[in-house]
C-alpha cells in the first residue's frame, strides 16, 4: 500500500481488510487475533502508528519503526502460530511521523485454520470491521475443507504432456513460475525459447490439463510463433 492509498483509507473507516493499531512503542496484545482473522478470511492490511478514536483516525506514529517491524516479522515466523506466516511491510512518513503498513494474505484452504498459542480455539475470523473468534462450526468447516481433495488436484497418471498437442505454448506462461518453484532441473525451454513439452514425463493433474489444453491443429511454424508470443506475456 503506497502513501496515497494509505491516506485515502485513513480518511474513511476500518473495514474487513483494514485495521489500525496504535503500537507506539510495542506490538499490541491483541495483534495475534487480527493476524489470525485476516489469514482465515480474505486478508488485509494492518497499520501501526495510528489510533482509532471512535471511528476517527489519529496519526501518532511509532517511536522505533525498525523494532516494531522486526518484532512483527519474528511473531509471524516464530512459533506463535500453528504455521509460519510472512508479510511485506512499508514505512510511510506522515507529518513527520512513521507509520508502518503490513499486508497479511489470506491462507489457502489447505493451511486453514490459522490459530495461535497451540490452541485451535484461538481461531479468529474477520466479519465487517470486527475481529471475532471463530465458532465451532466455522472451525470444523475449515478443517473439513482443508482435508478435501479437489478434482483439479487429481493426478492423471495415464496421461502426460506427451499426449498434448504441440501448440499448447499459449498456456505455458501460467505454469512457468510454478515449474521454477518446484525445483525441476530439466530445462522448461529449449535454446529457441520454445517449451520442451515432448521431453517431459511428468504426470498431469486435472487443472494442468485445463491449462495446457490442446489447440486446433496448426503448422509447426505457427506453433513456434504462438509459443514465442506466449513468452512475451511475462
Amino acid at each position: 500500500m503506497n502513501r496515497d492509498q494509505l491516506l485515502k483509507r485513513l480518511s474513511g473507516i476500518e473495514w474487513d481488510d483494514f485495521e489500525v493499531k496504535e503500537a507506539r512503542v510495542a506490538l499490541p496484545d491483541d495483534i495475534a487475533k487480527t493476524i489470525s482473522a485476516f489469514s482465515n478470511t480474505t486478508g488485509g492490511h494492518i497499520v501501526f502508528g495510528v489510533k482509532d478514536n471512535d471511528g476517527k483516525f489519529t496519526i501518532g506514529g511509532v517511536e522505533s519503526p525498525d523494532k516494531i517491524q522486526n518484532d512483527f516479522i519474528m511473531l509471524l515466523r516464530g512459533e506463535k502460530f500453528n504455521i509460519p506466516l510472512s508479510s511485506k511491510g512499508d514505512v510511510h512518513h506522515i507529518d513527520g511521523k512513521a507509520v508502518l503498513v503490513f499486508r497479511i494474505e489470506e491462507m489457502p484452504r489447505q493451511a486453514k485454520p490459522v490459530y495461535f498459542n497451540g490452541d485451535i480455539r484461538n481461531t479468529f475470523v474477520r466479519i465487517g470491521a470486527s475481529t471475532q473468534k471463530a465458532s465451532k462450526p466455522e472451525v470444523e468447516r475449515m478443517l473439513r475443507e482443508a482435508s478435501e481433495k479437489t478434482s483439479d488436484s487429481m493426478r492423471l497418471d495415464d496421461f502426460g504432456v506427451k499426449d498434448l498437442d504441440e501448440s499448447t505454448g499459449e498456456g505455458i506462461t501460467k505454469i512457468t513460475d510454478g515449474w521454477t518453484r518446484m525445483g525441476y532441473d530439466k530445462p522448461l525451454f529449449n535454446d529457441d525459447k520454445e517449451i520442451n513439452l515432448f521431453e517431459l514425463t511428468l504426470p498431469l493433474t486435472s487443472r494442468g490439463l485445463k491449462v495446457l489444453r490442446p489447440l486446433p491443429e496448426i503448422s509447426s511454424e505457427e506453433a513456434s510463433a504462438r509459443t514465442k508470443r506466449a513468452l512475451s506475456w511475462h
